[in-house]
């Protein structure tokens, strides 16, 4: 159960990174 709920946080983790990411470089170009 635990490993689901890690593997869950790490993939939002993960995607709040990629989306913060691409809207800086939206933001800067």
């Amino acid at each position: 159960m635990w490993a689901g709920v890690g593997r869950v946080v790490l993939c939002g983790l993960w995607f709040l990174v990629v989306g913060a990411s691409f809207l800086a470089m939206d933001l800067y170009m």
